[in-house]
């Protein structure tokens, strides 16, 4: 098990699985390949691949479906070139989450369910629409789903909500010396963020981690003007905000466009996710706490989870510790992993039996 893990884990990071679409086709071809035997399934929905795997009849409605995708964040060349250091894997994608993929590859080969799908999808990383949210939209159902992200050893039953907003200025152009008679729109932008801004809680790096839990906003992105010596006519910034299950989206949504039009400004969605909230007292979340000793927590940052959450469906998130997500030296613990397949391992069989 360790190197037939350890092997799937490296191959799959050798693929560059950015948004190449070559690749990603190479990377599902390995895929197809290691689960000959089973029914596959797959889908291009807007250019954008996923395979659902399972054994028997064809249909939609499992008792458990283990979730992950392939896709990565762009690295240089050389973080496609997985090293194994001091019981660690190196590589793009190590972490976050081409070891889950692995970990779900070998429970399907190893112990054949007959009731358990694999979803893998090819677009976490720019939204999940067109892979966990179409395969939702269409029907794929369980009892129980687990993503397998990397969670350091955590059941995450809870995740904020994404709330992406562009918001523009216009302004008049003239020439920079005479400033008075033109109306700048970066700084009818700059003005209106404060007063957003302003509306969200003081949170710190020192902050508790339930301080943490609230509301938050970044100033992702910021454009306007051309060159130095012109009052800029025109300027859009793109916020993103996240959200707990007790504040309403709406609510936070209203208030941002009620200022934005004191500063004459526009606002436009770009992007809207629910949150994950899965109840610690459902019976599978409960036996796998039980079996397994993991601790429960909360998780900041979103999951292909929500589009599951989103149509009622119990779901967490369980996977191996590592480090340097989206950064250089990202990397995986092999005992880790080791750790949370067999977790899984048991927790399947015994709903086998």
């Amino acid at each position: 098990m360790n190197k037939e893990l350890i092997h799937i884990t490296k191959k799959l990071i050798s693929f560059q699985t950015t948004q190449d679409k070559e690749e990603i086709k190479k990377c599902f071809n390995f895929i197809k390949k290691e689960m000959k035997g089973f029914k596959i399934k797959e889908y291009n929905i807007n250019g954008k691949r996923s395979l659902v795997i399972f054994l028997g009849r064809d249909r939609k409605k499992f008792d458990i479906i283990l979730n992950g995708h392939i896709d990565v964040v762009p690295a240089e060349k050389n973080e496609f070139k997985p090293k194994i250091k001091n019981g660690k894997i190196y590589g793009r994608g190590s972490y976050d989450m081409k070891s889950g993929c692995a970990i779900g590859i070998l429970l399907m080969k190893k112990l054949r369910p007959k009731n358990v799908a694999l979803i893998l999808t090819s677009d976490e990383e720019i939204g999940g629409e067109n892979g966990t949210g179409f395969l939702v939209k269409k029907g794929y159902r369980a009892k129980f789903v687990i993503v397998l992200e990397g969670t350091k050893e955590k059941v995450v039953a809870e995740r904020k909500g994404v709330l992406k907003l562009s918001i523009t200025a216009k302004g008049k152009s003239v020439h920079a010396s005479k400033p008075w008679d033109g109306i700048n729109a970066i700084e009818k932008l700059i003005n209106c963020y404060l007063d957003i801004k302003k509306t969200f809680p003081k949170i710190t790096k020192k902050s508790s981690y339930e301080k943490k839990w609230q509301r938050t906003i970044n100033l992702g992105v910021i454009r306007g003007g051309d060159v130095v010596n012109k009052v800029p006519d025109y300027a859009e910034m793109g916020i993103d905000i996240r959200f707990n299950r007790k504040e309403n989206p709406k609510k936070i949504l209203n208030k941002i466009k009620l200022i934005s039009r004191k500063h004459n400004c526009s606002v436009k969605i770009d992007h809207i996710s629910p949150i994950t909230f899965t109840d610690i007292k459902n019976i599978y979340v409960k036996k796998i706490l039980e079996s397994s000793k993991l601790k429960i927590k909360k998780q900041l940052g979103a999951s292909d989870s929500r589009f599951f959450s989103e149509k009622g469906m119990p779901v967490v998130d369980i996977g191996p510790k590592g480090k340097n997500v989206h950064a250089k030296g990202e990397f995986v613990y092999i005992k880790s992993m080791e750790k949370i397949y067999k977790i899984l391992e048991k927790f399947i069989s015994e709903l086998k039996s």
